[in-house]
């Protein structure tokens, strides 16, 4: 009998960032399946709660923001005092981030698993090992993980999902309709953006990429948050055409939608990118210092782009010559798109 056949009320917790959410949507597919009945709650960040939105695998969710006013120990013990008035039967901590753990460790529930930081462990029923550090498993893979130590040993799932309402998608089809966009337009999807300002792809690189689909027809729509647009500003001064603009423009939600319409997704590394992947969007993914290996698109219709040098994936948020980005080609980001354009992608991981 595994622990999720007498848990009527279930706590998941995961704070990161947009696509570690994103990827641990097959984790609460499996989660529903084997525990049909029960009340599942999640606890994420107020800024990636949008990725949970509609998601019927889950009851509840309950956002903190990690990076504002409950960034502090006091607000930290509050919120854990929430957490133990809905008496949770069980709580399953899905990342080691010492935040994180020390919400699940004093949610009060019945039984607390899954993975912790060193400091909490004591709390726990039962921690394990977070595999995401072995070679050759996906980050998907390693939450998922988490339930097979649990004793689930079916882990079939519909891969990474973001689910829409009729709302998200009302938006869209007004967005795209104000924009002059038709029923047989293709749409080229760019997203500029990432965490780090090592991720980033060169402006000129942008520019001429949306300039020659432009040229051929093809609308390019460039998305991302309010933070990219002194990029994408810069981008524009660049180009010789008019491309379709929704950067700063959205909600996670909209942008998922909006994304769902177009026919290739390009990004670097992002949380973006990960959302294009729930659509079932393909995807031309950059990468530069971070690690394609742990945290591509989860999808089979992508082309992966670097520049294959050895200090690659370095991880580094500074670099002095940015080269892994730097060399990326527009001609190969151009043949990688023309790829998935014609339907023909492939399997696995390519580097180009």
């Amino acid at each position: 009998m595994n622990k999720l056949s007498q848990a009527n009320k279930i706590l998941v917790t995961n704070l990161m960032h947009i696509g570690d959410i994103v990827f641990i949507t097959p984790f609460l597919h499996v989660l529903r399946k084997h525990a049909p009945h029960a009340d599942i709650t999640i606890l994420v960040d107020k800024k990636t709660q949008d990725i949970v939105q509609h998601n019927p695998n889950i009851n509840n969710i309950i956002t903190i923001d990690k990076k504002g006013k409950d960034d502090n120990l006091k607000a930290l013990w509050l919120i854990a005092a929430k957490l133990r008035t809905h008496s949770f039967d069980l709580t399953i901590n899905l990342h080691p981030n010492e935040r994180c753990s020390f919400l699940a460790a004093f949610s009060g529930a019945k039984q607390k698993v899954g993975v912790s930081a060193p400091l909490f462990r004591w709390l726990f029923g039962e921690t394990y090992p977070f595999r995401l550090k072995e070679k050759d498993v996906l980050v998907v893979d390693a939450y998922l993980d988490i339930l097979h130590q649990m004793g689930i040993t079916d882990l079939a799932h519909n891969g990474v999902e973001k689910f829409l309402s009729p709302k998200e998608i009302t938006f869209a089809k007004e967005f795209y309709a104000a924009n002059e966009v038709g029923e047989n337009d293709k749409l080229i999807g760019l997203n500029v953006g990432g965490s780090w300002a090592t991720k980033l792809w060169t402006t000129e690189g942008w520019a001429a990429l949306a300039d020659h689909y432009l040229k051929q027809g093809i609308k390019p729509v460039f998305f991302g948050g309010p933070m990219d647009i002194p990029m994408v500003e810069e981008i524009l001064a660049k180009m010789q055409g008019t491309p379709i603009l929704a950067t700063g423009r959205t909600s996670l939600l909209q942008l998922a939608a909006l994304i769902s319409r177009c026919n290739v997704f390009v990004s670097g590394d992002s949380g973006p990118m990960h959302i294009a992947s729930t659509q079932k969007v393909p995807i031309v993914a950059i990468y530069g210092p971070s690690d394609w290996s742990k945290f591509p698109p989860f999808t089979d219709k992508k082309q992966i782009i670097t520049a294959g040098l050895n200090c690659q994936p370095c991880n580094k948020h500074v670099c002095e010559h940015h080269s892994c980005m730097k060399q990326i080609d527009v001609k190969v980001m151009i043949e990688a798109v023309n790829r998935l354009l014609g339907n023909s992608f492939i399997s696995k991981n390519r580097f180009i």
